[in-house]
């Protein structure tokens, strides 16, 4: 018997759900020989000398011209699901459960990955392109490095899900916003000692098997 009140699973995609890309911004560096240019833009964000939107615009801004869609089919080429993330996500949704993806990633990647999982609420950043079909260099910035706990706020409230009901789940500092608004977060293979004080749960294991347990166990109370 399903319980009264829906849970809701937030899930962070690159590096958390994909083995590949760990950065869908470091991917689309990788294949189009950007990356060495981009290195000082996350360190000009951390130094606090430009924003999170100037940060992602700089970085698009060294793909203008690019066609998108050429550039799509090279980047779902490389996506590679964790192991046992199909597994995964065929359990939880027996169970009266909602997952959705709130990423900082991009578009491109996130929406393949959400298709492959069937998961149709998704929340990413998105390259703007002209009506040739080209990367202008500017992007839709809809989730930002600290701002995914509003995010799961606001569609918290939509839902009438509370916030014990709701389950983080990520791998990195920018999803420690996602943590403080949910009731049970899990972090999964931290990529910092900081992300793990924020976290109930933390897994170590390049499988998503283990989580398995962890998330049936849950779903299955009231809270």
């Amino acid at each position: 018997m399903r319980n009264s009140t829906k849970w809701l699973i937030a899930f962070d995609v690159d590096g958390t759900l994909l083995e590949r890309p760990r950065s869908s911004w470091k991917l689309i560096h990788e294949l189009l020989g950007t990356l060495d240019k981009a290195k000082k833009y996350p360190v000009m964000y951390m130094r606090g000398e430009i924003s999170y939107e100037e940060w992602a615009r700089l970085e698009a801004s060294l793909w203008r011209g690019v066609k998108y869609d050429w550039l799509k089919e090279r980047a779902i080429k490389e996506i590679r699901l964790r192991d046992g993330c199909k597994e995964l996500f065929q359990e939880i949704k027996k169970y009266n459960v909602e997952c959705i993806f709130i990423s900082a990633g991009l578009g491109m990647i996130v929406y393949e990955v959400a298709k492959m999982l069937d998961v149709n609420e998704v929340y990413v950043n998105e390259l703007v392109v002209d009506k040739d079909g080209r990367i202008t260099g500017d992007v839709i910035v809809r989730v930002s490095f600290e701002g995914k706990g509003d995010i799961l706020r606001r569609v918290a409230v939509q839902k009438g899900i509370p916030k014990s009901k709701i389950i983080a789940i990520g791998d990195s500092e920018s999803d420690i916003g996602m943590f403080k608004a949910s009731g049970i977060s899990i972090v999964v293979n931290p990529e910092s000692e900081r992300v793990t004080h924020y976290a109930d749960y933390i897994v170590h294991n390049n499988s998503l098997r283990p989580l398995i347990p962890i998330l049936t166990s849950i779903v299955q109370k009231e809270y």
